[in-house]
């Protein structure tokens, strides 16, 4: 019974220790919540931008097989003709967060080249997203 009645406390100095053991367990981790959070952030950015490059293709997919290659070269989406070189013809459009880059080949034997590029912006210094595909263009 002498023992619940103590009135003995906790002394400053034991206080101080475990605020001390406490900062440096904290400090330890801090790093490993910082890399998370930068990690989350770049595998945000390539999500993003990989949604977009799936967008476009799928909307060259729809016109492959819905118009001739001909019609469809003026009936990609919010994309203007930059350049037309050697039988391939690029695209661009500027969104608020990313480049985008649409080049198509010319149909040989029915079968055409389709590659979408992202950029982070204009200057096409950081790629982040790419994908490539072949699609039969109906006649």
């Amino acid at each position: 019974m002498n023992n619940f009645k103590s009135e003995r406390g906790i002394t400053l100095i034991e206080i101080i220790a475990s605020i001390a053991i406490l900062a440096i367990i904290i400090l330890a981790f801090m790093p490993m919540f910082t890399q998370t959070m930068r990690t989350s952030s770049i595998s945000t950015d390539i999500l993003d931008a990989t949604y977009l490059a799936q967008s476009k293709m799928e909307e060259v997919y729809h016109l492959s097989t819905t118009s001739t290659f001909d019609d469809a070269k003026s009936q990609i989406e919010d994309m203007s003709l930059v350049e037309t070189e050697n039988s391939w013809y690029h695209y661009e459009q500027t969104t608020d967060d990313y480049y985008i880059y649409l080049s198509i080949k010319e149909p040989q034997n029915e079968l055409s080249n389709v590659l979408v590029k992202v950029y982070r912006d204009n200057t096409k210094s950081k790629l982040e997203s790419q994908m490539e595909s072949i699609y039969r263009w109906e006649n």
